[in-house]
């Protein structure tokens, strides 16, 4: 009996154990579920969910500077043919090709012929190339398209002089001379400021707001837009998927409503060609002059007051010591959304940090590693269509005169390496903070894979470049440097939170309210990463978490 009993305890004993380890299994599976849901997935699953429109991400290339295929210094079609894979790579869906027609100028805005590619970047049968090889990627072209003004050199203006020159005192006859009606010429004894007098007949001036060797054309004459018309079919039928156009607030100077008139003809022209034809235009100008261009038929509008030296992202991250920096940000950034939209709904916001104009990004931003990239991920993440210039993704610098705002490229250290350029005439050499791109490729935290893994994720979550914002008040008010944006795009959700500060913040962010499950993806500056804790996010320094 007594062996019996201790069987029995024995196998009590047994079972008990056993129980218990059950029992303690079943807790720790389900503290493991419960630490499974709020994990957050520390390696970047990438989803290439774009989708085909013309809300997308372009890289705006100056081709002198961008890459030299010949060894000649200056950069060419085949030198960006050659990067195509990098450009890809990175995850953009276009490029904005600044202009590369004939011209007499390092920079080409003054265009001597329209049907041409300039001898220095290359041949009809490059472009060709180009527009295979973009194809091949799914990459569009975007033509820097300039039809304020011409060259001084161009055959319809030197015709039109010549002919002035042999008029005397009688008035110009476009029925013999078709081009003196594609100019704006007065005949005066003053020249007011932005006219030049005509060599030849200095009876006559002729418009040149920005420059003797740039003169305006006439927009009003049929006969220009008969041309410009032809031309840019011309480039359609080459592959070109849209238009930059430049200088649009001045089509007509001083006159916004003939100006707007202006852009309207031309995208409707071209879109009647191609309704997939994308349109954008430089207003430079402030945002109500901007809203006013949008009641043309244009896609969209660069957005001076979102970008620039002064634009609510760069004065937003840099003024960060103010405790209501991020909330600040996301109710301008979603104000600028809904003043667009409530002049045209179908406008697309072009969404830029800086360009060939007004200088470098990482120069706005003080060359601070952790605000050049706050600022890019604010950007990307933007809704809109994004231009990035290029060399940003690498926080090149470049100030001062216009020669330095269009530095080589820099792939690498050494000046002499492949596909290094000289850079413009009278190019001062620039400050590089952050280093080349042979430095930077493979470190995770540099700036040029913050950019890259940006804008991948933009890539991944459609509602990022399409979702209508709005403000998360509630989570604003938590902590002012918060920048918490909720985008809604068809029945889809998104949250992007962005930490404006140089400490780590804890907000709370209701899973009923925003539609979320977890931190489905981030961008950070260093090695902190964000943590979920329920409902309890914590933001590392200048990180920026995207909750779905």
């Amino acid at each position: 009996m007594i062996q019996n009993k201790r069987i029995s305890r024995i196998i009590a004993l047994v079972l008990a154990c056993i129980m218990t380890v059950m029992m303690l299994a079943g807790c720790t599976s389900s503290s493991s579920k419960d630490k499974d849901k709020n994990a957050i997935n520390t390696e970047f699953v990438d989803e290439d969910n774009r989708i085909d429109d013309k809300y997308g991400t372009c890289y705006q290339v100056f081709l002198y500077s961008f890459c030299d295929s010949d060894g000649d210094g200056i950069g060419d079609i085949q030198g960006l043919i050659s990067k195509l894979d990098y450009i890809q790579d990175m995850g953009f869906s276009s490029i904005w090709l600044l202009p590369f027609n004939k011209s007499t100028s390092y920079h080409k805005y003054d265009v001597v012929d329209y049907y041409t590619v300039d001898p220095q970047y290359g041949t009809m049968e490059d472009f060709e190339a180009l527009v295979k090889a973009c194809d091949e990627r799914g990459l569009d072209i975007y033509m820097d398209f300039v039809i304020n003004h011409t060259s001084s050199k161009c055959e319809w203006f030197k015709e039109a002089c010549e002919y002035l020159s042999t008029i005397g005192d009688g008035e110009p006859d476009a029925s013999v001379c078709p081009y003196v009606d594609y100019y704006n010429f007065k005949k005066t004894d003053k020249v007011a400021s932005g006219w030049k007098k005509v060599s030849g007949n200095p009876d006559w001036t002729y418009e040149c707001v920005f420059s003797a060797q740039m003169p305006d054309l006439n927009l009003s004459s049929k006969a220009v837009r008969a041309e410009i018309e032809k031309i840019a079919k011309f480039w359609i039928d080459k592959g070109v998927s849209g238009f930059r156009l430049d200088a649009a607030l001045h089509y007509f100077e001083a006159d916004n409503p003939d100006s707007i008139e202006a852009l309207t003809w031309f995208c409707d022209y071209v879109h009647g060609v191609n309704p997939d034809i994308y349109c954008v235009a430089e207003v430079w100008d402030n945002l109500n002059t901007i809203k006013q261009f949008y009641q043309s038929s244009c896609d969209s509008m660069f957005d001076f007051a979102i970008g620039n030296q002064n634009g609510i992202i760069v004065k937003g991250v840099n003024n960060n010591s103010d405790d209501k920096s991020g909330a600040k940000m996301a109710e301008n950034i979603v104000n600028v959304y809904n003043e667009i939209k409530s002049v045209n709904e179908n406008a697309i916001d072009g969404i830029f940090l800086s360009n060939h104009d007004v200088g470098r990004a990482a120069g706005f931003l003080l060359r601070k590693d952790e605000r050049v990239k706050l600022a890019a991920g604010i950007q990307i993440l933007t809704t809109g269509n994004v231009f990035v210039y290029y060399g940003d993704e690498l926080g090149m610098g470049g100030s001062g005169k216009d020669e330095n705002k269009r530095a080589p490229m820099y792939w690498s250290d050494d000046a002499s390496a492949q596909g290094m350029t000289a850079g413009p005439p009278s190019y001062e050499p620039q400050t590089h903070t952050f280093g080349s791109y042979e430095t930077q490729k493979d470190d995770e935290y540099s700036v040029c894979n913050y950019y890259k893994k940006a804008i991948h994720i933009r890539n991944k979550y459609p509602e990022i470049g399409r979702g209508v914002p709005t403000v998360m008040s509630d989570v604003a008010e938590q902590n002012g440097n918060i920048c918490a944006i909720h985008k809604t795009y068809n029945d889809s959700e998104i949250s992007l939170i962005y930490n404006d500060s140089d400490a780590a913040v804890t907000v709370t962010v209701s899973k009923d309210t925003y539609k979320y499950e977890n931190v489905a993806d981030y961008l950070v500056v260093n090695e902190e990463l964000p943590e979920i804790d329920g409902e309890k996010i914590t933001i590392p320094a200048y990180g920026c978490v995207i909750l779905k």
